[in-house]
């Protein structure tokens, strides 16, 4: 039986599909493009947070109709 040490052992029927565990630490482009997703939804997220929480303080701080 012969062992290839770095993409993993020869018993496996698929070595190259699954990344060796030495790599995974590596960015691939489609977890850095999902990171980016995620980034953004969270920058969209947070400034609609922050549009409505201004608005309440302007509803807040109008004066009262006394009529």
């Amino acid at each position: 039986m012969y062992t290839v040490y770095a993409l993993g052992s020869l018993k496996t029927s698929q070595p190259f599909l699954t990344r060796p565990q030495h790599l995974k630490h590596f960015p691939t482009p489609h977890n850095i493009l999902t990171q980016e997703i995620k980034e953004k939804k969270k920058e969209k997220a947070l400034r609609e947070a922050n549009k409505e929480h201004s608005l309440s303080i302007m509803e807040a701080s109008k004066p009262a109709n006394l009529f």
